[in-house]
């Protein structure tokens, strides 16, 4: 199975979406690496349609932050957004989780991410991506797989944190799924190789 070390902070450009190491080395973020299954997983969905939800689970991410912070002005919120605030709402009012990292940057000489959040559940460790898509697609398994390596090596753990997908829904729902196949860590490797051998 594929494994990390030496995790460290990467430097990130938000406006280009790129990691790199203090010393200016680049790095592929997990979502470049999974880029070849998500263009097969949304071929046909009109452009459009994927960039304007893509801006909706920014806008909703960014306001989770807030509310983790206790620091968000409802007044600001979109009524577009509101469902899917209103959703996680519920989700910590459910699971009551206890905040260790939110918003993680993390790297390794082999690839990047952001770890949306590391909390704890009735004294469970877990990984979670925060998602506002219409279904839980199949990358979501292998992402979370390169996440836990990252976050599990950063926290210094000796055993492997849970991993878990927040799907919020438009209707205030919420779809809170956890993935264990080891599998996944084998798929997100295949496709660094691929990377790798793409990028020689």
């Amino acid at each position: 199975m594929l494994s990390v070390a030496n995790v460290f902070v990467p430097k990130f450009d938000e406006e280009k979406h790129r990691y790199t190491t203090e010393s200016g080395l680049r790095l592929p973020s997990v979502t470049q690496i999974l880029h070849p299954i998500s263009l097969s997983l949304y071929e046909g969905v009109d452009p459009e349609t994927l960039r304007l939800k893509a801006e909706l689970g920014s806008a909703v991410h960014s306001c989770i932050e807030y509310l983790i912070e206790d620091d968000l002005d409802e007044s600001s919120i979109d009524m577009s957004w509101q469902p899917y605030i209103d959703a996680w709402k519920y989700w910590r009012s459910v699971y009551q989780p206890n905040f260790l990292h939110t918003e993680l940057r993390l790297g390794c000489e082999l690839f990047c991410g952001t770890v949306d959040c590391i909390c704890e559940i009735a004294g469970d460790f877990y990984v979670i991506d925060w998602k506002t898509t219409d279904k839980l697609m199949k990358t979501v398994g292998p992402q979370t797989a390169a996440y836990e390596l990252l976050a599990r090596d950063y926290a210094k753990s000796q055993s492997m944190l849970h991993r878990a997908a927040l799907q919020l829904k438009p209707n205030g729902q919420f779809v809170f799924e956890r993935f264990s196949d080891v599998n996944d860590y084998a798929i997100f490797e295949h496709l660094l190789i691929v990377n790798q051998w793409m990028h020689k």
